[in-house]
């Protein structure tokens, strides 16, 4: 399993073995996490749901499809948050995008920028993507700011791209290429 490290995180790709850690994630931020993503069943906070999403996600990842990474606090070695690169294309558009959450109570400490940095430094270095984009509501300032502070450039508006909560919600669409990222971070 891939294991990243940065100065206060470790991001790694889980296993069904870390289901009772996921299903509490999931459980704590409920509430948080509501606005910003489709509707979930009741069932999606259950152990046996997320033990089969997590078997899906490490086809996905085997498969080359997708890379989940949990983000992990190094001081007490919990759950904070994901990274999600997903959907990778290769051949001639060598892109995926990026969707990512972070635990309410762990907001506004610069943990995403530094788990950010650590999986672009991953999939643009290691993986030799070209391209990462990521599509956010609006009115996630927080998102926003946190994209845009790791070299995410505004590309445009997706319109009525994802169903939240029931609504067709507009995006605007971000993307950084890896000759951005070596500008920025080489």
């Amino acid at each position: 399993m891939i294991t990243l490290k940065t100065e206060r995180l470790y991001l790694k790709v889980l296993g069904e073995e870390s289901v009772s850690e996921v299903t509490e994630y999931y459980k704590k931020n409920r509430d948080f996490l509501k606005k910003w993503e489709s509707s979930k069943r009741d069932d999606f906070f259950s152990e046996s749901y997320q033990k089969m999403l997590l078997k899906l996600e490490k086809e996905e990842i085997e498969n080359g499809h997708r890379m989940k990474l949990w983000i992990f606090k190094r001081e007490n070695n919990k759950i904070i948050g994901f990274l999600n690169f997903g959907n990778i294309i290769r051949g001639a558009f060598e892109s995926c995008f990026l969707g990512f959450k972070l635990d309410k109570d762990e907001t506004g400490k610069g943990y995403m920028n530094e788990a950010l940095k650590e999986g672009m430094a991953f999939y643009f270095d290691v993986m030799k993507l070209h391209r990462i984009e990521v599509n956010l509501m609006p009115q996630n300032i927080m998102g926003i700011k946190t994209i845009e502070r790791v070299g995410f450039i505004k590309e445009g508006i997706s319109e009525k791209y994802l169903k939240i909560n029931g609504k067709w919600e507009d995006h605007l669409h971000y993307v950084i290429l890896k000759e951005r990222y070596e500008e920025i971070y080489k």
